[in-house]
């Protein structure tokens, strides 16, 4: 079972992704803050995690950066309501990005994207 990660500090939007993503048998587990998210990923071993850009004074694409470099097996998608932050998203080497609001079924199909082309 592929195993994601939410990491976003939006109580609503994360309930909400995570009803979702569960029903499309993924398993899935939250963080609001970057300290979650820190040990979230050392005890759950997630397969795609999707990160807010702006999550406690944090800059998400330079956690994005220091999460490839430990664990460079693990997709990210990179989430912002500000799209000029999603800008060069590859440079942090994020596998992709959502602009909020976005659609379910646009986030749903990039992650079926991601893990077609990767077994697990």
């Amino acid at each position: 079972m592929v195993k994601i990660l939410i990491v976003d500090d939006n109580f609503e939007l994360t309930q909400f992704l995570t009803a979702l993503l569960r029903k499309q048998n993924f398993e899935v587990i939250i963080a609001s803050t970057v300290g979650e998210a820190r040990s979230a990923i050392e005890l759950f071993e997630p397969d795609l995690i999707f990160l807010d850009v702006l999550l406690d004074g944090t800059n998400g694409r330079d956690m994005c950066k220091e999460i490839k470099e430990i664990s460079p097996r693990i997709f990210i998608i990179l989430m912002s309501a500000y799209p000029k932050l999603l800008q060069n998203y590859k440079e942090c080497n994020a596998a992709d990005f959502l602009e909020k609001p976005f659609d379910f079924q646009v986030m749903l199909d990039k992650v079926n994207n991601l893990f077609n082309k990767k077994e697990l």
